[in-house]
């Protein structure tokens, strides 16, 4: 029983890890615009929990160093799970009739390709490399996140610093299509959040909120602070982990995007 359960955890622990360094976590629109914006084709991979094929996928081809290298150099990826309300509104948009399905775009937005087939290293790869070679992928670093430091020396110039920096991304930011719901201060559940930025204007806390679960996706929320001095602040609450482990994985992801954190235990 022990063994079944390390098995279990063991698979779970791979799965993080996997869409922790492939797979791009945010909205379709988010993901098209980060294609476009860094030339880079965006992929979308549908897939269900119950595929054996997909399966065998996210743990082979997907967790080969290769294939992350060419995914994350010449494409946005996405893994959409059509059981997913959203999965399944996708599913339906590109008439996706067998798993897994494989759908490739083109930086300007075109339909380039499209595979409903299980695919091995070899063949996934050489895949992907034929069509940066026919459409001369030529991807651009582009680094839009704006840093959040975890640390306030000087409270009033941070407060100050940032509200200046979330008002120019607010400013320079095209609207999406696609819009999130706002973020709102709710209830957090599970054990452990990551907990990141501090402001002293609830409206500037939501509207860094909303950028982020835009990104992430992981219903951002926020948590109300008084300080000794009789000062509120507002600080930022990411995801609901139930392990450590978890939390500390979505960590290094936020850490890839130049965002600093904190893990915290939730108290109930």
């Amino acid at each position: 029983m022990h063994s079944f359960l390390f098995i279990l955890s063991l698979v779970f622990f791979t799965n993080l890890q996997l869409h922790a360094t492939v797979f791009f976590e945010g909205s379709l629109q988010a993901a098209k615009e980060k294609a476009k914006n860094e030339n880079k084709m965006l992929m979308l991979k549908f897939g269900a929990k119950w595929c054996l094929p997909c399966r065998f996928m996210d743990n082979n081809v997907f967790t080969d160093d290769q294939i992350i290298e060419v995914l994350s150099k010449n494409s946005v990826s996405m893994d959409i799970d059509i059981e997913d309300a959203n999965g399944l509104i996708l599913k339906e948009k590109f008439n996706v009739k067998l798993l897994p399905t494989m759908l490739v775009f083109h930086p300007d937005g075109r339909i380039i390709d499209r595979r409903e087939e299980s695919l091995n290293v070899e063949k996934f790869g050489d895949w992907i490399n034929d069509l940066v070679d026919e459409y001369n992928i030529n991807p651009i670093s582009i680094n839009h996140e704006v840093k959040v430091n975890s640390k306030v020396l000087d409270e009033e110039a941070y407060f100050a610093q940032r509200e200046k920096n979330t008002a120019a991304t607010n400013e320079g930011e095209s609207i999406l299509k696609e819009e999130a719901e706002p973020a709102s201060s709710y209830g957090l559940t599970g054990q452990f959040y990551i907990q990141t930025g501090a402001f002293n204007r609830f409206e500037n806390a939501q509207s860094e909120a909303t950028r982020l679960d835009k990104i992430f996706n992981q219903d951002a929320s926020i948590i109300e602070e008084q300080l000794q001095s009789g000062k509120t602040i507002f600080k930022i609450a990411l995801g609901s982990f139930i392990t450590e482990e978890e939390a500390n994985l979505f960590l290094q992801n936020l850490e890839k995007h130049a965002i600093k954190g904190l893990i915290r235990k939730i108290e109930y």
